[in-house]
Parts: C-alpha cells; structure tokens; sequence
C-alpha cells in the first residue's frame, strides 16, 4: 500500500515537472518569437531611414553639381 502511495505522489510530481518544463518552453519561444519580430521592425525601419538619407544627399550632390556646371558655362561666356 505505501510503494502504490509513493508511486502516485512521483507519478503527480513527474507529471508536474513536465508541465513546467513545457509552459518554459513555450514561454521561452514566445519571448524569441517577440524579440525576433521587434529587432526586424526596428532593423527595417533603420534601412527606411538610411534609405532616405543616402536618396537626399544624392539629390543634394547632383543639385549642386548642375548650379556649378551651370556657373561655369556662365563664367566662360
């Protein structure tokens, strides 16, 4: 009678075990899977920035090289 009592507390213990080793699991890929999601938004949100930054000083560099052409031309007339 006392082996079937021990065996039934270490069956409910084991099976307690194995939930919490679960819901860490699951707790432990939601933490991965929010971080993973949060650091692609920010990444792609930097590249946007960056993006847009590299396009104006493109168009900055191009403005000034066409009033310089143009000072120029100007200059040799």
């Amino acid at each position: 009678m006392v082996m079937s009592i021990v065996g039934h507390l270490a069956r409910h213990v084991y099976q307690g075990m194995r939930r919490e080793a679960s819901s860490q699991m699951i707790q432990r890929h939601l933490r991965m899977y929010l971080a993973r999601k949060a650091y692609k938004e920010l990444y792609c949100s930097a590249v946007s920035i960056q993006t847009g930054m590299r396009g104006l000083t493109a168009r900055n560099e191009l403005r000034f090289r066409r009033q310089t052409r143009a000072a120029i031309i100007i200059q040799v007339k």
